[in-house]
């Protein structure tokens, strides 16, 4: 019960300070400062190194479920936490979270008897990258993102945290889906 006490005290710090809008003053470029070409050099480096799904391969599927009602509550399996806010559902539903055997870092959260399903306040959600070796860990962040369940495209960009003390990536969502970590 301890671990699990630590974890979520680590989760919700850093969701908190997510949700606190922890963005600092960005400068901004003149065309002056640099000649077009290197701005263009710069863009298509950007555009070149796409995101991809961070490869952890695991042979082990996981699955845990339980019933959360407005009062909230949590759910976890593998490291993987889903913490869901009093007031996020309207009535007793069951949700189950699964991490499948997979080369990828991926997990599917879902409610029972909803293909889709929309939280009225959004839920937080840590990824734990733990399982991963640490020469597969980019020394660039890594990030969330909502992937399509079946072809594991990469749809959304989540605004995400990566808390590389706890090897989790934890973002809020008002949505259920397939999400991973990409780099």
């Amino acid at each position: 019960m301890r671990r699990l006490s630590v974890r979520y005290l680590c989760f919700t710090a850093g969701a908190l300070w997510l949700i606190a809008g922890c963005d600092e003053p960005t400068a901004t470029r003149s065309m002056t400062d640099e000649s077009p070409t290197s701005v263009l050099s710069e863009v298509t480096a950007t555009v070149l190194t796409a995101p991809s799904l961070l490869v952890c391969p695991s042979t082990t599927a996981q699955s845990a479920s339980a019933t959360i009602g407005p009062n909230g509550g949590i759910l976890s399996v593998g490291g993987n936490v889903v913490v869901i806010p009093r007031g996020a559902v309207p009535t007793d539903t069951k949700f189950t979270i699964t991490v499948p055997a997979s080369q990828h870092l991926e997990v599917d959260i879902s409610a029972e008897g909803f293909d889709t399903f929309n939280f009225a306040v959004p839920a937080l959600i840590a990824l734990d990258y733990g399982r991963c070796a640490d020469s597969a860990i980019p020394s660039k962040s890594l990030a969330a993102w909502y992937i399509d369940r079946s072809t594991k495209s990469l749809l959304q960009l989540m605004g995400s945290f990566d808390d590389r003390l706890t090897r989790h990536v934890i973002f809020a969502t008002g949505h259920l889906s397939g999400y991973a970590i990409a780099q």
